[in-house]
């Protein structure tokens, strides 16, 4: 295990992921598979923090029920600290639902319902934030309120913690504060980038735009077009691994827990994106959220699949 541990804060719910047998039609029942499981971004990403060998925690709020349940058993039994999960004893856990094109594995539409959680979340944040460990790096997702957010980002000024943010879909990026000083790090997909900023521009310039507002280095995803880096010393840009689609739910947490991951052990968000993106890749060809064999020797075994930057 790394010597340094990450604190992810934010969504922790069930997972129910519908794949359609033919195409989508709008206002009527269409045919589908369906799936179960644990997820949520600050979850998802806690989970393959611990396969990666990283000793992660995470700080969450879910319900007195079998899925709450489900959900802290699963991490323990990965070695994730589960002390700071709040346990709702009036709400049950959040659950998100993904609808997926089935020969394609894109993504349809999703639903979240979030709001008991949001709720808990913002009554106990200060608490969490105190109980944060010295020297942590601490991850938190938009399922967070934009008052929680504001929290997090606060606590991060000044240098004290070292902060990694996802917005995690366009409805939520809003939810991120516009002075992003204090941010280490922001993950964000072009759509995501292009609703906060206001405008459609180059992955390039949406990353530098975010720069702009303070964050010190932001990675914004392009799909299979890979992703783009912006910080203090420039713009890089990283390809996609060529892969054969399953699923694209998790893809973006399981870049965001290896750069994580390399970021503990002292490389940089630039040196980490490489990682990241072939782990996003990995992420693609799986039907689990969070793969099992993303560990960090299937990992390093992968980047030979990678093109060049």
């Amino acid at each position: 295990m790394s010597a340094m541990a990450v604190v992810c804060i934010g969504g922790a719910l069930l997972d129910r992921t519908f794949r359609l047998k033919a195409g989508f039609a709008a206002g009527t029942s269409n045919p589908a598979t369906m799936s179960v499981g644990s997820g949520g971004v600050a979850r998802n990403v806690a989970a393959a923090l611990a396969r990666l060998g990283v000793r992660a925690a995470l700080a969450a709020a879910v319900g007195r029920d079998a899925a709450g349940d489900r959900i802290c058993l699963e991490l323990a039994a990965l070695g994730v600290d589960v002390s700071r999960v709040s346990r709702m004893a009036d709400a049950p856990t959040a659950e998100y639902a993904a609808v997926l094109d089935g020969a394609t594995g894109a993504l349809v539409g999703g639903f979240s319902a979030l709001d008991a959680a949001e709720v808990a979340m913002d009554a106990c944040i200060g608490g969490m934030i105190a109980d944060l460990p010295a020297g942590a790096l601490i991850f938190a997702d938009a399922n967070l309120s934009a008052k929680a957010l504001a929290a997090v980002v606060a606590a991060a000024r000044g240098g004290r913690r070292r902060l990694v943010l996802d917005a995690v879909s366009i409805a939520k990026s809003a939810r991120l504060p516009r002075d992003l000083a204090g941010v280490g790090l922001l993950v964000l997909n072009a759509d995501e980038a292009a609703a906060i900023l206001g405008r459609q521009a180059s992955a390039a310039a949406l990353a530098e735009g975010l720069r702009a507002r303070g964050a010190a280095c932001v990675v914004v995803t392009c799909g299979s077009g890979g992703a783009v880096l912006a910080d203090g010393e420039g713009v890089v840009s990283q390809s996609a691994m060529p892969v054969r689609v399953r699923s694209v739910t998790g893809a973006g947490d399981s870049l965001i827990a290896a750069m994580l991951w390399r970021m503990t052990l002292g490389e940089t968000p630039r040196g980490a994106l490489r990682w990241g993106v072939a782990a996003a890749g990995l992420a693609t060809e799986s039907e689990a959220a969070v793969p099992p064999e993303l560990t960090a020797g299937f990992l390093a075994a992968a980047l030979s699949r990678m093109p060049p930057p």
